[in-house]
């Protein structure tokens, strides 16, 4: 299996227990789309729903970049394995990949001056360096950086020190940055809107808390995606 395959099963964030529903997706999309890319993303689109919302629109991205119909060809052709290959990278992915990209190349962003120019090329740099060492750190870090490109320069360098990055942008940039909540805080704010329309919700556990930041979190993406 190759770098952007592996990179194309890896790129979504689902349970591996719905692996198979989501790959058996994208298969029936492909088949109905007589190879073609535009029909195949309606299609996928249409039929993911709100359980797969989020990944559907995450595979298209990565997809869109790294050889549109093309690759979901070379990718349906292996669908009896990719349910045990997404457990494999996600088993993989326990390891913390993103950690390894904060802590290798996160140093060296003190070297971006902020500018739009800047950022498109330590962005690069550090999806080729990551996929150099591994594909399971491309895809973190394409995870974790490919939903900035859209934001703000500020919001950017807020959310890459956030991260663990050092950005030593200039100072009106960070003069800019002030003031602007961070992701965690943003959706801390949205969850407790949430809850003051949810009887009952201070019975609910942590994991049910944690879920609903996830749910929220997948929102605010797709929001940025749009």
């Amino acid at each position: 299996m190759d770098a952007e395959t592996r990179n194309a099963i890896a790129v979504v964030d689902i349970d591996p227990g719905q692996a198979g529903e989501w790959f058996d997706l994208v298969n029936d999309a492909h088949s109905a789309s007589d190879d073609d890319w535009d029909a195949f993303s309606d299609q996928l689109r249409s039929t993911a729903g709100g359980a797969f919302g989020a990944a559907a629109e995450a595979f298209l991205e990565y997809a869109a970049e790294h050889g549109r119909i093309e690759l979901v060809n070379d990718l349906v052709q292996d669908l009896p394995e990719l349910p045990s290959a997404y457990a494999v990278i996600r088993e993989q992915a326990a390891g913390s990949p993103w950690d390894d990209v904060v802590q290798q190349f996160g140093p060296s962003w003190a070297g971006w001056d902020g500018s739009e120019e800047g950022w498109a090329q330590f962005r690069d740099w550090t999806y080729s360096s990551a996929n150099a060492q591994d594909p399971g750190m491309y895809a973190a870090a394409y995870e974790k950086l490919d939903p900035l490109n859209g934001r703000p320069l500020a919001e950017r360098i807020n959310q890459l020190t956030e991260f663990g990055f050092t950005v030593n942008a200039p100072a009106d940039q960070q003069a800019d940055n002030a003031g602007i909540p961070s992701m965690s805080e943003i959706i801390e704010e949205s969850l407790t809107e949430a809850l003051q329309e949810v009887p009952g919700s201070e019975e609910l556990t942590p994991e049910e808390l944690d879920q609903l930041r996830a749910e929220i979190a997948d929102e605010l993406a797709r929001e940025d995606a749009g």
